[in-house]
């Protein structure tokens, strides 16, 4: 009996732990965010139907940049691009990482990427 209490109560301590560690990443990934939304140089780009934006993503964060997904501009997803340093990011080296990934999805489809890649103030 008194394992079988022992037992609950680890999982009960191992619960809550999860459940702190969650919410702090929750509210830092919140924090980075709004940080990033309320960078005026912040670049917009939609990728096109049929390209997982997470490829984008990973492909701009391995080049340096900073991104993170928004989904308020009309239920489309759109990349917010900046830099994790005090400068704006440079467009047109958004736009060769952004060609230069002509991956769709992480299944390794491939697109044909004609068109120069635009963001929404262009």
């Amino acid at each position: 009996m008194g394992s079988f209490v022992t037992i609950i109560v680890i999982v009960i301590v191992l619960l809550v732990a999860a459940f702190v560690v969650t919410s702090r990443v929750g509210k830092a990934n919140q924090r980075h965010q709004r940080s990033v939304e309320a960078d005026p140089r912040a670049l917009r780009y939609q990728p096109p139907p049929g390209q997982d934006p997470a490829v984008v993503v990973a492909a701009l964060r391995r080049a340096g940049f900073t991104t993170t997904l928004d989904e308020i501009s009309g239920g489309t997803p759109a990349l917010l691009v900046t830099r994790p340093d005090s400068r704006g990011p440079d467009r047109e080296e958004v736009r060769r990482v952004i060609a230069e990934n002509d991956q769709v999805n992480f299944e390794g489809d491939r697109a044909d990427v004609a068109a120069r890649p635009r963001f929404e103030d262009e």
